[in-house]
């Protein structure tokens, strides 16, 4: 079993216990979410680990709606306002079919960001929406390491 620690921005750490050895090769594969706020930037951080590497192309775009799922329907997710993000060339479930990351996420100690949910995961395509707090447009963006996917929201 290999523990992975992820360093939000320097100031939040979060275990996530994964058996590597049940891993699908050569996939990029979401192991772990975390999240946290960084007070003196004004920004909420949320943090999407992979292992094998980070997918090929990823994107967060803020929405006035929730995105919809593969029903048509909108996820159903804490939130005013969201951003979808969008990774491509990732899964986020090992060769047993047995999930390796959450389908929801509730950030401790984030002042907009409420929830994070999965609302897609299809052909190697996995989509999570982050539900924010605030009514108005959230500056997003989205960085990436070897290992991580980086996504930082506007906070009041």
């Amino acid at each position: 079993m290999k523990i992975r620690r992820l360093a939000v921005a320097g100031f939040a750490a979060v275990a996530v216990l994964v058996t590597t050895s049940c891993l699908q090769p050569n996939q990029h594969t979401l192991v772990g979410i975390g999240g946290g706020h960084n007070a003196s930037r004004h920004i909420d951080v949320i943090t999407f680990a992979y292992d094998q590497g980070t997918p090929t192309t990823d994107t967060a775009r803020f929405m006035n709606t929730a995105p919809a799922g593969p029903s048509g329907m909108p996820v159903a997710i804490d939130g005013k306002t969201f951003v979808a993000v969008n990774m491509s060339s990732a899964v986020m479930r090992d060769a047993r079919n047995v999930l390796t990351a959450p389908l929801a996420f509730y950030p401790h100690g984030t002042t907009n960001v409420a929830e994070v949910a999965q609302y897609e995961e299809f052909e190697g395509h996995v989509g999570y929406a982050l539900g924010l707090r605030s009514t108005g447009v959230s500056a997003v963006t989205l960085t990436r390491t070897s290992s991580t996917i980086i996504v930082t929201v506007s906070a009041p």
